[in-house]
């Protein structure tokens, strides 16, 4: 009898759940768009409170425009669409749910996720320029006056959102998950316009139209990339997506 050992065939890694989110997963918390008709961009002058270029010239104002977003956060509480996204990522693991948002509130950690990828920064820090330091602020107002507290710079001082012309630095995230994306993993876009990081920037060429790129957002873009579409808000196009979810990720 032959009783030679045979090496067993390697185990597949279980499939990721890969969740992009933009400015639509906040709405239905009453978080002001950037974008849409009547969003912050049409009744706000961006060059002025959000350009890397210019905002040193006008750092009261954009003191003042980001302190009036953190009064909003304050002032709103996660939805349905946080709190389920939050516990996709407590019941598979914050290595198999990964949370990418443009959004810049903390609204899915007030839910109760893990691990969140900012993107765009958030609303919680504030960033020095002069020397890359970045902490964490409670008081409800961003004080134009706060000096940076490692090289004591006071105009190097900004709100922690990444502005246009800045330098994203979580933008790594999305270049290894297009990177490394498999066939077997989902890929959901929730609430985004794709304008700002493009279907062609987020989508891999090889991933064009696959069946686990699923879209939920109440005016659906960039179609064709998605295998499903669910011309839905956030919350519900979430609960109705959930059964396909657990069939994919398993129980467990």
């Amino acid at each position: 009898m032959n009783t030679a050992s045979h090496p067993s065939s390697p185990v597949e890694p279980p499939p990721i759940l890969y969740v992009f989110s933009g400015a639509g997963l906040s709405a239905e918390s009453g978080v002001p768009t950037f974008r849409t008709a009547g969003g912050l961009w049409t009744r706000h002058n961006l060059d002025r409170v959000c350009n890397m270029l210019t905002w040193k010239e006008n750092r009261s104002a954009v003191f003042e425009f980001y302190t009036g977003r953190r009064h909003e956060a304050a002032a709103v509480a996660p939805v349905d669409a946080h709190r389920r996204l939050a516990e996709w990522q407590s019941r598979w693991g914050v290595e198999r749910v990964r949370l990418l948002t443009q959004n810049v509130d903390g609204l899915l950690e007030m839910a109760g996720a893990q691990s969140v990828v900012h993107l765009h920064g958030d609303l919680q820090h504030l960033l020095c320029t002069a020397c890359g330091h970045r902490w964490p602020v409670d008081d409800e107002a961003y004080h134009e006056h706060t000096r940076c507290p490692k090289c004591d710079s006071l105009k190097g001082v900004k709100p922690g959102v990444v502005f246009f012309h800045e330098m994203a630095p979580e933008y790594v995230h999305l270049q290894r998950m297009m990177r490394t994306i498999r066939d077997e993993d989902i890929l959901l876009v929730v609430g985004s316009a794709l304008e700002v990081v493009t279907v062609e920037y987020l989508v891999p060429n090889d991933r064009v139209g696959h069946a686990l790129n699923w879209q939920v957002n109440p005016e659906p873009v960039d179609v064709h990339h998605f295998g499903r579409v669910l011309a839905e808000g956030a919350s519900k196009g979430l609960q109705a997506l959930e059964s396909e979810l657990v069939r994919v990720m398993g129980t467990a």
